[in-house]
């Protein structure tokens, strides 16, 4: 088992007080903390606002704090949990990864979803479709991710997103990408995510749910892979941990 934590961005709130001219220091001192305790990753959110509601505290952007921390960490793996597809389009998007992971040294992991936060679309101007729409829209982004990090001139022509010989360089310093991962949550998608080979990310299942969710995965990826996947295998657990002085 390898473990992850986030930093604190503001977007849960975690940076609610803390002077505007601090807030970057606090980011730093946590992510150097991190890595000083030996986890494996560190995480940030990729929203614009805060929760539970909007409020004017502040969120730090995802992919903004993706390449700062790639230069003020060492060994790190850098995550997001997880990038809404639907905020960025898809070929720019894999341009700003394959950078910062060939900035990381090849620390990237290349976390996204179809997007959910419809208050953010609506105050940022985005189109909200529906899920079976941006599950869509999600696919097609994979392929321009898959064709933008592994070919030179890629074509690819969808119903939502398209590129016409898209130049990537440079290329990602992992082969042939950065692992890619799926913030899933019914079975559909767990399926989905499993056929497809990509990883996993369960948001808060409950121990319950773990077990069934574990072999749903498993039996899809053993399905396209050809082989019998070890349970657990391709899976990330997100789960809240809190810590204050007693």
């Amino acid at each position: 088992m390898k473990i992850g934590a986030f930093v604190p961005q503001g977007w849960r709130m975690d940076l609610n007080g803390v002077a505007q001219d601090k807030q970057w220091q606090t980011i730093l001192d946590a992510a150097n903390k991190i890595e000083e305790l030996n986890y494996k990753s560190l995480w940030v959110y990729d929203h614009f606002h805060t929760v539970p509601k909007p409020t004017q505290d502040p969120t730090y952007e995802c992919w903004t704090l993706m390449s700062a921390l790639s230069q003020t960490t060492n060994k790190l793996r850098l995550g997001q949990m997880c990038t809404c597809n639907s905020y960025r389009n898809p070929a720019y998007l894999t341009k700003v990864a394959s950078n910062i992971d060939v900035m990381s040294g090849g620390r990237l992991e290349y976390a996204i979803g179809a997007g959910w936060y419809d208050h953010e679309y609506k105050a940022y101007g985005y189109d909200y479709p529906t899920a079976g729409i941006r599950l869509k829209m999600l696919e097609e982004s994979l392929i321009i991710y898959k064709l933008m990090t592994t070919e030179e001139n890629p074509v690819f022509e969808g119903e939502f997103y398209k590129i016409d010989g898209a130049i990537n360089q440079p290329k990602p310093l992992q082969k042939p990408y950065p692992p890619i991962w799926q913030v899933v949550d019914g079975e559909r998608s767990i399926q989905w995510a499993g056929l497809n080979g990509l990883n996993t990310i369960m948001w808060i299942p409950t121990v319950k749910a773990l077990k069934k969710r574990f072999e749903i995965y498993k039996e899809a990826k053993s399905k396209a892979e050809n082989r019998d996947v070890p349970l657990g295998e391709g899976i990330c657990l997100f789960r809240d941990m809190f810590v204050a002085e007693t």
